[in-house]
């Protein structure tokens, strides 16, 4: 069958992350990916391994989406790993449903066949995992059982949510070519785009002007389908669908982070507007697709800025705790500091492995791994693409060759400015490799075995190299970083360089939250309190910024073991201080308590009739080293 597809998804088994990409993996294994089940429900019901209806409390397919969400992760990040108990971990979690299909092939309990009550999402997103474990072991079991579920009949999958299993249909169209799955994805996403009662940011409606308030995840899940779909149909329109989808989620509600804010629904670019966990691994694996459709580097670069930033820091740097809510400013994380208008008497702010909803905790499962699994694809050629950047090194058979290379990417990325790609082969063979210049990089240049070359580096492209490549060959790209200023609403401003975003870290009185009850020794509930200033304008000369590395030193991920730093000239505003505040309006509802938020920006006026003097220099670190933060600061006013 014909594919439409600039760029294709490679084996995952042929992907090896290294330094400290395999760390971060290691991690994620030893904190929620390998140990969530041990906080309770809904991660301790195995309810993928039985037949009978688990209470999700208001909708029943609850557990089985959350559930399904940290199997993906799981899957991914063992196969990464090539972790065999991990990989077992996670094979455990699916085997029941593969092996006990009802007669018609449906694959789950019972309860879900049920057509008016939108079910079936959830197996959306376990046949992820589904995927994952054909891409690494090439066995077709489990796409020809993702075959039968869909032909069994069981739904229209042209409702809302269920229309997501568009994904899963395709999927299983390509490994097994069933035409059916096809015609019936194409019939499902055009029925939903037709039908579907009109909002502001319907996909439906993704043509217009207006900002998308429809719930994050629903719209980064449904947005995306129109790439999908042209994956496999070559139809422009919907591709057309997608690309001005997320044009518009970019351009209205994209945060310095690199994700769109949502609380539960898409909010502006403000200060204190915040994204949900779940977001973060939502955006990323959907821009995937249009990565993959279009060939345009841009979104390979948003993909970097969501995972180095918005990822790392909305869980603690052991892994064993994350934020359903994650904002840029965020000053305090405790029971009483949620900031957001939804839900904003509960902990969501702050850092535990399980909150009151458990999505967000499934999610961040599959944010890394994905990345890792999607930084090498293939042209329909065969030839390499080095998409997303990361120490790894990746396995593929050479076109028109029967040669297997390896290219070894060694670098410390994205701290670091220069990128090594060695070529190991046993005979000299030649091929295309193509390596992406970031639209953020004016001057990018590419060395061959330490000699300059006269290859074009245009930014925001993806370079083809094509030569006979010889045994330790290496390929060298050069990215200079320059620090950015960026503008955001309410006079706000930040520092950026290449794909991170830089914050000042605010030292913090970390609690554990004894009272809640889900947490253990290994995967605590924390509350944070902060125990140095952050009340600071900074001075928006870039001129008067000072970058400084700093050698390897653990976690990289760590305010301590950051290997980068820019020292910013700021000085301290009186009177800004946390709110604090005796009710909160919670949906139109006040609710009485001892409420003590992050602040928004000071105006103006404030600002001048209460900086102080004198200056003093503060150090920022990467945004993904954080837990407590400030990345929008206000500005020293210019001189009067």
């Amino acid at each position: 069958m014909k594919k439409y597809a600039k760029y294709l998804e490679v084996k995952i088994s042929d992907i090896e992350p290294e330094g400290w990409l395999r760390n971060y993996l290691i991690t994620q294994k030893n904190g929620m990916t390998g140990h969530l089940p041990e906080t309770g429900y809904p991660y301790d019901t195995n309810c993928w391994g039985k037949k009978e209806f688990q209470d999700g409390g208001v909708d029943s397919w609850w557990p089985y989406e959350q559930m399904a969400y940290w199997i993906d992760g799981v899957m991914r990040c063992a196969h990464l790993l090539k972790d065999k108990r991990l990989i077992e971990k996670a094979i455990t979690q699916i085997k029941f449903t593969v092996e006990n299909p009802d007669e018609d092939g449906f694959l789950g309990a019972p309860f879900m066949k049920n057509r008016d009550a939108n079910n079936q999402w959830p197996h959306a997103v376990l046949f992820r995992a589904f995927a994952a474990h054909v891409s690494a072991t090439e066995d077709l079991t489990l796409a020809e059982a993702v075959r039968k579920h869909y032909l069994a009949g069981t739904a229209s999958y042209h409702t809302e949510r269920e229309t997501v299993n568009v994904e899963s249909m395709v999927w299983a169209y390509n490994l097994t070519g069933d035409k059916t799955l096809l015609n019936n994805a194409l019939k499902a996403y055009k029925y939903f785009m037709a039908h579907l009662e009109p909002k502001g940011g319907s996909p439906f409606a993704l043509h217009s002007y207006t900002r998308p308030k429809d719930h994050g995840v629903t719209y980064n899940e449904l947005c995306k389908l129109g790439a999908v779909l042209y994956l496999y149909t070559g139809d422009e329109e919907l591709l057309n669908d997608s690309v001005e989808a997320f044009r518009k989620l970019d351009k209205k509600a994209m945060l310095i982070s690199g994700v769109n804010s949502s609380t539960e629904h898409v909010q502006g670019r403000n200060p204190l507007d915040a994204h949900e966990t779940c977001d973060i691994a939502d955006y990323t694996w959907s821009v995937g697709y249009l990565l993959m459709t279009t060939g345009n580097a841009e979104y390979a670069d948003k993909i970097e800025k969501a995972c180095f930033n918005a990822a790392p820091g909305a869980v603690t740097k052991d892994f064993s705790a994350g934020q359903y809510f994650s904002c840029p400013n965020q000053v305090l994380a405790t029971n009483n500091s949620n900031h957001t208008k939804c839900a904003d008497i509960s902990p969501r702010m702050t850092y535990r492995s399980a909150h009151d909803t458990d999505c967000c905790m499934g999610e961040v499962n599959r944010v890394m791994p994905n990345y890792a699994a999607r930084m090498w694809m293939i042209t329909p050629e065969g030839s390499p693409v080095a998409t997303l950047f990361g120490p790894s090194r990746f396995s593929f058979k050479a076109p028109n060759s029967e040669q297997i290379v390896t290219i070894v990417e060694s670098t410390d990325y994205p701290f670091s400015e220069s990128i090594d790609f060695q070529i190991r082969t046993e005979d000299k063979t030649e091929f295309s490799f193509f390596v992406r210049i970031p639209s953020w990089c004016n001057s990018a240049k590419i060395v061959i075995n330490g000699k300059k070359t006269d290859i074009k580096c245009k930014k925001g492209t993806f370079v083809e190299i094509n030569r006979t490549f010889e045994h330790n060959d290496t390929v060298s790209l050069l990215l200079p970083m320059k620090v950015k200023i960026s503008k955001w609403p309410k006079g706000g401003i930040g520092i950026e360089r290449g794909p991170l975003a830089f914050s000042l870290p605010i030292k913090e009185k970390r609690t554990i939250d004894k009272k809640w009850q889900r947490q253990t020794k290994r995967l605590p509930a924390f509350e944070m309190r902060p125990l140095s200033p952050w009340n600071y304008a900074v001075l928006p000369d870039a001129s008067q910024f000072h970058v400084e590395y700093h050698k390897p030193y653990g976690n990289p991920w760590t305010v301590e073991g950051a290997r980068i730093t820019i020292t910013v000239p700021a000085r301290k505003i009186n009177g800004w201080e946390t709110l604090k505040l005796k009710e909160v309006d919670n949906f139109g509802k006040p609710a009485k308590g001892n409420w003590e938020h992050t602040p928004d920006l000071p105006k103006d006026d404030f600002i001048k009739d209460n900086i102080e003097s004198s200056e003093e220099f503060i150090s920022l670190v990467p945004y993904g080293c954080t837990t407590l933060r400030m990345t929008i600061f206000p500005k020293v006013p210019a001189k009067s």
